[in-house]
């Protein structure tokens, strides 16, 4: 219990609620809707997810690994290919780096407990980014397309902006969080073509980009209120930079 105490010791009412929510609110409406135990059990993880990112905590990796594997299955079932070809082809390579990256550039926090050291945006390394993205969207919808992949202007816009979301996240970049509400915005529509009008069993799917778009959006300024608190602590031991 008192390591419990300790790691939800900073936590605000906000954060605590989503994460109690995350137990609570996918297996009701899952009820009541009649979802699978694996249609409740993905936003569960993505509800967790996404609060542990919005406060710029590592174990968000860990837990992204179980999340992605579980909405692997449901997009392939689905039919959803986009969305596959996204976690297993970018996801998760970029969860593998996150996790060694944020492990690495770790700070003790007596406010905020364990968080990760964020950083500025650097123009050279986000005009690449920019340029390799713009290329590879062309290749993208092109291999959807061969995949005989529907609706293939969201489907590749929501690859593209996932890809650019997850490498801003894993690089610590403070405004990482406000590019990955693209990608939850794109993914909610994408899934609301496919739950309309006979899928609607699934819409506690929707939860997950809906709760994470909420957290994008409390994290993008909790993140910048932590930079800003790091950059005025400087007598602490940095750690090294990736």
């Amino acid at each position: 219990m008192k390591i419990l105490r300790n790691y939800f010791k900073g936590w605000n009412w906000f954060e605590l609620s989503v994460l109690i929510a995350a137990f609570i609110v996918p297996p009701v409406v899952g009820i009541i809707v009649g979802s699978s135990i694996l249609e409740i059990l993905a936003p569960m993880f993505g509800m967790m997810v996404a609060i542990l990112y919005a406060k710029a905590k590592f174990e968000a990796f860990p837990l992204t690994f179980v999340s992605v594997g579980l909405y692997v299955i449901l997009a392939w079932q689905s039919g959803i290919f986009s969305e596959v070809i996204y976690m297993l082809a970018v996801l998760m390579p970029l969860t593998i780096y996150g996790l060694i990256n944020w492990k690495r550039n770790q700070r003790k926090d007596d406010a905020k407990g364990q968080v990760t050291v964020l950083r500025g945006a650097r123009g050279l390394e986000l005009l690449i980014l920019a340029i390799v993205l713009a290329v590879a969207s062309v290749g993208i919808y092109f291999f959807l397309r061969w995949f005989e992949t529907e609706h293939l202007i969201i489907s590749t816009a929501s690859l593209i902006t996932g890809t650019a979301a997850m490498y801003l996240i894993t690089r610590r970049f403070k405004w990482a969080l406000a590019v990955h509400i693209l990608y939850s915005a794109s993914v909610i529509v994408l899934w609301m073509l496919f739950i309309v009008p006979d899928n609607w069993n699934m819409v506690v799917v929707l939860l997950n980009p809906i709760i994470f778009i909420t957290c994008d959006i409390y994290g993008t300024f909790h993140w910048r209120r932590l930079e800003k608190r790091q950059a005025g602590t400087q007598s602490d031991p940095a750690p090294p930079a990736t």
